[in-house]
């Protein structure tokens, strides 16, 4: 009869160990999920970052062109 208890009770306690990694592990899980969103969003502010970075340089050309285009003077008769 006490090796049916002995036997139950290391049972038991493998459950519990058990229980305590799963415990760890959902817990590691969480950490996880957050660091990949916080990760999607780093990425979506860094593309954010490029088209405005983009857009600046597009307009930068275009100013550029038109002052170049009004220094301009003209060189003989049309």
């Amino acid at each position: 009869m006490s090796s049916l208890i002995q036997k139950m009770f290391r049972r038991a306690l493998s459950l519990d160990v058990l229980y305590d990694k799963i415990e760890t592990i959902e817990k590691r899980l969480v950490e996880l999920e957050s660091v990949s969103d916080e990760r999607e969003s780093l990425w979506l502010f860094i593309e954010e970052m490029r088209e405005q970075e983009k857009a600046a340089y597009r307009l930068l050309q275009d100013e550029l062109s038109d002052a170049i285009v009004r220094s301009l003077e003209p060189r003989g008769e049309a």
